[in-house]
């Protein structure tokens, strides 16, 4: 796994395969690792691009309260400039299709094609209560492992 100063805080990812590039953004309780079952499969037809969120998985800071979709966007932006891709498909999983509408509404011209699975087109107002709810637990000392 590599990292990158990105946007100000460290952001791990891998580049896994050859291809064209697919990027792929996960869900809020999601990792690298989740991806491991399906990379070698995909792999052998794109270069996948996997990352964790800033303040999640392997990094122990707390989530800021003005935190939200659009740091997620940019951090992708900036993952794939310290790449050197100017285009990828872009995979949002759960809360990661969030991210990825965001990033194809403000960057369109970085987007191949964009595929979402198991989101939404926006939050509903029980969705936010639940993400605002899993931010409060996450960032009480608890065990991370428990979430992700």
């Amino acid at each position: 796994m590599s990292t990158a100063s990105l946007n100000g805080k460290e952001i791990y990812y891998e580049v896994i395969g050859d291809g064209f590039p697919l990027v792929i953004i996960n869900g809020i309780t999601e990792n690298i690792d989740s991806w491991q079952v399906v990379a070698n499969n995909l792999s052998q037809h794109f270069q996948l691009i996997l990352f964790d969120y800033r303040y999640l998985n392997n990094n122990s800071e707390a989530i800021p309260s003005d935190m939200d979709i659009h740091y997620l966007a940019d951090d992708v932006l900036a993952l794939m400039n310290h790449l050197d891709i100017e285009e990828a498909h872009i995979l949002g999983y759960g809360m990661g299709g969030f991210v990825a509408q965001d990033f194809v509404i403000n960057f369109p011209d970085r987007v191949k094609k964009l595929i979402l699975e198991g989101t939404a087109s926006s939050l509903s107002f029980r969705n936010k209560k639940l993400l605002q709810s899993f931010l409060k637990l996450y960032n009480q000392n608890i065990d991370k492992e428990t979430w992700i």
